[in-house]
């Protein structure tokens, strides 16, 4: 006969109260950065948009570097978001065997 690695029914439940708050904390903590990432990412594209439209009207080249810098930070944004979906769905996987244990 196997034996869970996790133990008995009550073991499990243990773990599961135990697990379930960190694993719902982390979650929500996830959701909350992807909100914040989404937010960051319309401000950076509407001031490279208005950092454009000025450099169409004025030919200043130093403002040239500052779009590239802000086209470097939307990249930097986006990987930032890549990775944070990953935790993300392992958060779920996480989620998903704690609640396949009870």
């Amino acid at each position: 006969m196997a034996t869970s690695p996790v133990g008995d029914g009550g073991e499990r439940a243990d773990w599961l109260a135990v697990l379930s708050p960190m694993v719902s904390a982390c979650d929500e903590g996830a959701a909350q950065a992807i909100k914040s990432q989404a937010e960051l990412a319309t401000q950076i594209d509407r001031a490279a948009a208005e950092l454009e439209r000025f450099l169409g009207g004025a030919h200043l080249p130093p403002l040239t570097a500052y779009a590239s810098r802000l086209t470097d930070v939307r990249s930097r944004l986006a990987s930032a978001n890549a990775k944070i979906l990953q935790v993300q769905t392992r958060i779920s996987r996480v989620r998903q065997l704690a609640l396949e244990c009870t």
